[in-house]
Formats: structure tokens, sequence, C-alpha cells
């Protein structure tokens, strides 16, 4: 979406969603497309023209992943019993 804001502003933004996979089923647990993952995103900018030869751009933007009953590996790690929570949430930093 682009919308102008005056003679010298502007915005964009934008919103991504996808779902991905889900073709594994545990028909012991009684589940069915247990690997699905969920993601969304987006972005926004602002432009202002501060002068004649001057612009400011301002952007922020964001994405969550959702992925349920992933299945990794590690050469050292722990088996996983079917208690374990699921993952928490990772939120990219910003810098």
């Amino acid at each position: 979406m682009n919308l102008p804001l005056g003679q010298s502003a502007a915005l964009r933004a934008n919103l991504d969603a996808a779902t991905l996979g889900g073709y594994i089923d545990k028909p012991l647990l009684d589940r069915r497309d247990v690997n699905r993952t969920h993601l969304l995103g987006g972005r926004a900018t602002l432009r202002v023209q501060i002068a004649p030869d001057w612009t400011t751009d301002v952007m922020g933007l964001g994405q969550s992943i959702d992925a349920r009953d992933s299945q990794y590996a590690g050469r050292d790690a722990q088996p996983r019993s079917p208690a374990t929570p699921k993952c928490r949430k990772v939120r990219p930093r910003i810098t």
C-alpha cells in the first residue's frame, strides 16, 4: 500500500502471511499435519522530503514464525519426550 501524506511525505506498508508444510500425521496421537509452520511479517516505510534536495526515510519491520512440532536432531542432543512443551516464538533483534 502506498499512501501520500500531503505534498512532502508518503507511507508505504505491506503485510505477508504464509502457511507451509503440514504433511506429517501422527495417527497414534490422532493428530494431523503436525509440522505446519505459520509465517507473518510486515514492514512500513515513511519518507519525508525535508528540503528540496533532502529526504528522510524511517523504516520498521517485523516477523513472527510459529513452527510447531518441528523435528530437529543434534549429535549430542537428548531425546525429547512427547510431553515437551512447544517451542517459544523467536522474535528477531533489530539493530
